[in-house]
């Protein structure tokens, strides 16, 4: 207190013009009431204040409906203070930091705005082809020195230049200064996988949490990073390790329209072109990825700073442009995970979360893994990307690559994959067994057709090995997997590059080309992408009918508080192109039989499906809107009908959402659902989900808040026939009809930001959820996905420290107590039946978090 007293006897010695100033960026709404404004006014303001402090009282102007005259008019009212904010902006806010993919949120770079490209603005969140376009004609008028020259880009949206605003600096000193930035995670979490159709499928191994570090240095024209990471049950010799040296903005001519480097790099990096039809480098894969709004990719070469493992980048990449031309051009040599097949040639690359090369249990009970899947392929890449662009907004471009591998890709679905029960040999067994030949006692224990005899049927053995592609007794999707790509050939050197350039242990190749297109036509932006995948060893641009293709579609129209989006996209089903990152609903092999782990060689498998970041073989049309009818209430919709090509099941999802605002810092968030699959077909394929929630969102001052959570869902499932019973009124254990469960979910969450006028800072954020059935949510800077068929409490606390500036310490601390199931039978190790069987599920996980800037 005493403290406290000093501070202001000294405050009010300097600064005595101010004593009865409010301060502006630290006061609450009845404070800013007594400023000489409406109401009206005075909730814009705080509703501004309440998510980004001000640095001078023109920074007031950005608010739509605040003028020159409003500012005036309060000026000698308030005052701006710095003190407990100082260095805030430079420590990038932990919840950004967490699961998110790390190429665009992570140390966002700040750009002169008389230099910045398209595809520079094009990368920032939240902002249109068409804000984009606006900025470069705003270059075209003159010099942007400062918020007023872009405020006025002929044709900027509000919250377009409000994005743009905070990725660009005025000051070429600060854009000159060096970046230092390190980062370190340790995590206990489990990694998790989200299926919103009917399952949660989650891998634990407490014994060995995530750890993760990275620093990054760079400033306008050079930067340097390390990273080393590994997931949360990867054993301890097992992790990613990537580094990276690269420079960028290098003019090569001092003329107006003369080429430079956007970036050449050594190490690791990253590759995007397009939509991600034809390449996207990395192992991230998002839903219903447009490209547009929040969802953005980085076009171009960049550096890799990201947690992927499988498809990486390293070597060198090398991107030149000038107004017109833009070349981007890659070599890597790296590692990939993959599966391999007894006879040495790989079924499929493998993304592993936690990588066990081995399987699940080391392979200790069978030699089901012929050989240890990390790293245990050898990917040679080149390939590249130009763009002619024929105005602001207008580009053409052409993107190819070429993937050389060191074994031969020949996928053995049967031999290598699939499996379980009691099937010991790889083979497909489907011949009837001799019970009176004793070639049929293998294991030699005088019992002949007996379980552990290798010559059993698989049809007995439960065996994934006669299930696969047998519908409609296993997966409706398998034919996605019969559609792997697969290559051989005698080629040792990439076909677009000198003779010199060979590698005598290629022994398969993988070839895909395609052109995009893009423009802007006022408030309209169109964005067209092609691709083809070479299937047989012929001149790749030939008309023949055996490449498979695919093909993506979008336009955006966007207004002031009016957005829409329509996307078409359709890919064949042999397009087996592991750099695909394009849009769609689930990845690639879903629904086939990778997702049951009983009818697989091993469940390690089943990541073949489970974080595959490729698409999906569809062909749909997806929309989507935002519409603000008036000042408190904006309306969203989502709304994706498609055909899935592997089955022909028809899927549609429609998604409405209703932000309500009764009061300028209460909101009320209304979300609803509804998913289904084949609705009038009689497969065991069909489903029906039903989801609503809705957030009640108590804004306070500081960034403090306090929200309330109701979430109710509902999912039906018909039978499948392969366990359909005759309908028979003497019997009383029938599996037909269907399968329904209704679930709800109840919880909160509170922020709090402890603010004394120190430089320390605090922030706390508590909450619990009680969930019973599935739940999906945020809890600060996680996702987490539940599945509780009896019920569960979560609950969390967090606490991030600001100890010195630009140093931030975050510790979190989680508990998940699942109610007792008492439903549980089984045997002890003398036979006899358990009694009272009691299963009580109790976790809890930790997560510190370290990050410095300089």
């Amino acid at each position: 207190m005493l403290n406290r007293i000093s501070i202001l006897l000294l405050a009010s010695i300097i600064y005595t013009a101010s004593i009865d100033k409010i301060d502006i960026n630290f006061s609450s709404f009845d404070d800013l009431k007594e400023l000489p404004l409406s109401t009206t006014k005075i909730e814009l303001i705080a509703e501004y204040l309440s998510i980004q402090k001000i640095n001078t009282i023109y920074d007031l102007l950005n608010i739509e409906g605040i003028g020159i005259d409003d500012v005036a008019n309060i000026k000698s009212f308030v005052k701006i203070s710095y003190g407990r904010t100082k260095g805030s902006a430079q420590v990038i806010p932990s919840e950004f930091k967490s699961n998110f993919p790390r190429e665009i949120l992570m140390y966002p770079k700040q750009y002169d705005p008389n230099l910045i490209t398209y595809d520079q603005l094009n990368e920032i969140p939240n902002v249109s082809p068409i804000d984009a376009v606006a900025v470069l004609k705003q270059q075209k008028r003159g010099n942007i020195s400062g918020t007023f020259q872009l405020k006025n880009s002929p044709g900027i949206s509000y919250y377009g230049y409000k994005n743009v605003l905070k990725r660009v600096l005025f000051d070429q000193d600060r854009m000159d200064k060096i970046n230092f930035r390190y980062e370190s995670i340790i995590n206990t979490y489990s990694m998790t996988n989200f299926d919103e159709e009917d399952e949660v499928l989650i891998y634990s191994n407490e014994s060995t949490p995530s750890t993760f570090y990275r620093f990054h240095v760079s400033n306008s024209k050079f930067s340097a990073s390390h990273l080393r990471y590994n997931n949360a049950g990867d054993s301890y010799n097992i992790y990613t390790n990537k580094m990276h040296l690269g420079i960028n903005d290098v003019p090569l001519s001092e003329k107006s329209d003369g080429f430079k480097i956007d970036d050449l790099i050594i190490g690791n990096f990253t590759a995007t072109y397009g939509q991600g039809l034809v390449f996207a480098s990395g192992d991230y894969r998002r839903s219903r990825f447009t490209g547009y709004k929040f969802n953005k990719r980085k076009s171009g070469i960049s550096p890799d700073i990201s947690t992927s493992e499988e498809l990486t980048l390293n070597g060198l990449g090398l991107q030149m442009s000038n107004k017109r031309l833009r070349l981007s051009m890659f070599f890597s040599n790296d590692k990939r995970d993959a599966i391999i097949n007894q006879d040495g040639s790989f079924t499929s690359l493998i993304f592993m979360r936690p990588r066990l090369g081995l399987g699940y249990n080391g392979n200790k009970d069978y030699d089901f893994i012929f050989e240890n899947m990390i790293d245990a392929l050898t990917e040679r890449t080149f390939g590249g990307n130009f763009r002619f662009s024929i105005n602001e907004g207008t580009n053409i471009g052409v993107t190819y690559y070429e993937s050389l591998y060191d074994r031969v890709l020949d996928p053995q679905i049967v031999n290598t994959i699939t499996g379980g029960g009691g099937d010991v040999t790889p083979e497909l067994d489907i011949f009837n067994c001799d019970e009176n030949n004793l070639a049929f006692d293998s294991n030699g224990d005088g019992c002949i057709c007996c379980e552990g005899d290798q010559y059993i049927n698989d049809y007995d053995e439960y065996s994934g090995d006669v299930f696969y592609l047998n519908y409609p007794s296993s997966n409706s999707a398998d034919p996605e997997l019969e559609a792997m790509y697969s290559n051989s050939s005698d080629l040792k050197r990439f076909r677009h590059l000198p003779t010199s350039w060979h590698w005598k242990d290629a022994k398969a190749s993988r070839r895909v080309w395609g052109f995009n297109f893009n423009t802007v036509i006022e408030n309209i932006a169109f964005q067209f992408e092609y691709a083809v995948l070479n299937k047989i060893d012929q001149n790749i641009i030939s008309d023949s009918k055996s490449h498979p293709r695919a093909l993506i579609l979008n336009g955006f129209l966007q207004f002031d508080n009016f957005n829409f989006l329509i996307l078409h996209r359709n890919y064949d089903l042999e397009f087996d192109n592991p750099y695909q990152k394009s849009f769609s609903n689930y990845s690639r092999y879903k629904g086939t039989i990778v997702e049951d782990s009983y009818w697989l060689a091993d469940p390690i498998y089943t990541s073949l499906s489970m974080y595959n970041p490729q698409p999906q073989a569809e062909k749909g049309t997806y929309i989507e809107s935002r519409y603000q009818f008036h000042q408190n209430f904006v309306l969203g919709l989502q709304w994706d009908f498609w055909t899935r090509k592997a089955d022909s099941a028809k899927y549609y999802r429609m998604v409405t959402n209703l932000e309500w605002r009764p009061l300028f810092n209460y909101r009320i968030y209304f979300r609803y659902k509804i998913q289904s699959r084949d609705p009038y077909t009689l497969s065991h394929h069909t489903y029906l989900i039903k989801e609503a929630r809705v957030r009640f969102k108590l804004r306070l001052s500081d960034y403090n808040h306090l929200e309330l959570l109701y979430s109710w869902n509902s999912a039906q499932f018909s039978p499948r026939p392969r366990l359909i019973d005759s309908i028979n009124p003497y019997i009383t254990l029938m599996n037909v009809g269907n399968t329904g469960f209704p679930d709800e979910s109840i919880g909160f969450n509170l922020q709090h930001h402890f603010n004394n006028g120190s430089p320390i800072r605090l922030k706390l954020n508590a909450g619990a959820i009680y969930a019973h059935g599935f739940l999906w949510y945020m809890d600060s800077n996680d996702f987490k996905i539940f599945d509780a068929e009896f019920g569960l409490i979560n609950t969390w606390l967090s606490f991030a420290l600001n100890p010195i500036e630009n140093m931030s310490v975050s510790l979190k601390m989680s508990h998940t107590w699942s109610a007792p199931n008492t439903g549980v039978q089984g045997v002890n190790s003398s036979g006899s039946y358990i009694q009272d069987a009691f299963v009580l599920d109790e976790k809890l996980d930790l997560r510190l978090q370290i990050d410095y800037e300089i």
